[in-house]
This record gives structure tokens, sequence and C-alpha cells, in this order.
């Protein structure tokens, strides 16, 4: 019988080379890196919304220190530790923003893969920051 020819064995036609990057790759990417970005800036807001409610904690506990009773200890040097991640977290944040709008200002390819890496690198710097903040034995459960 007839064997059957795949278009890739076809003599006729020359092997197709591989597609180049198109815009939309690059937009693709550049969607997902903001989509990145944006993550990153929820997890920094709900740190914040966070240190809020330390800060609640300590103000309570500060007047009920005041009646008597025996507030948390280190309260306010932990308020203050997570004050200073936050803002480092943040500086790491909006150095990758900016990087992020430099990268999609650029054009040419090898910039490309750089501006990227300083991006991630400037996101992940962020999230270690942000993965160091713990609150479950400052903040008291809802009563």
């Amino acid at each position: 019988m007839f064997k059957r020819r795949s278009r890739s064995e076809s003599p006729t036609k020359p092997q197709a080379a591989p597609a180049r990057r198109t815009n939309d790759d690059h937009k693709t990417k550049r969607a997902e890196t903001a989509a990145k970005l944006d993550r990153v800036l929820l997890w920094m807001s709900l740190h914040e919304g966070k240190l809020g409610q330390l800060e609640d904690h300590a103000y309570h506990a500060k007047a009920s220190r005041r009646k008597g009773e025996k507030a948390c200890e280190g309260l306010e040097n932990r308020i203050v530790y997570v004050r200073d991640t936050l803002a480092q977290a943040q500086r790491d944040f909006h150095r990758a923003a900016r990087e992020m709008d430099a990268w999609t200002k650029s054009t040419h390819e090898g910039s490309d893969r750089d501006g990227e890496a300083r991006i991630e690198a400037g996101l992940e710097e962020a999230r270690e920051k942000l993965r160091t903040l713990k609150y479950s034995d400052l903040i008291p459960a809802a009563e």
C-alpha cells in the first residue's frame, strides 16, 4: 500500500523556519509580568491591613495597661519591625515597577530578557520580605 507522507517530509515544500517572536508574545509576557506586580501589590496591601490591626491591638493594650492589666510583651518592637519590613518591600516593589515601565518602553531584544530578570528579582525580594511577616501570635482572635 501507499505510505502517507507528513507535510514535513514533502519533497516540494522546504522545512519551515521556527516562528519569530511576535508582538503578541511580548504583550502576553508583559501582561503576565504586570499581573505578578498586581499580586505583590495586593499582598502588600493585605499586610498593611494586618499592620493596622496590630496598631489597634497595641492601642487597646496600652489603654488596658493604664487600667492595670498586663500588655503583650514587645508589641511596640514588633510593630516597628513590621513597618520597616513593609517599607523595604515597598521599595523593592517600586523598583520593580520602574523596571516594568522601562521594559515596556524598550524595543531591543537583549534588553527584554535583562529587564524581565530585573523585574523578577525585585518582585522576589519583595515576596521574601513579606513572607517573614507573621501575625498569628500577636493579633488575638476575634472575640
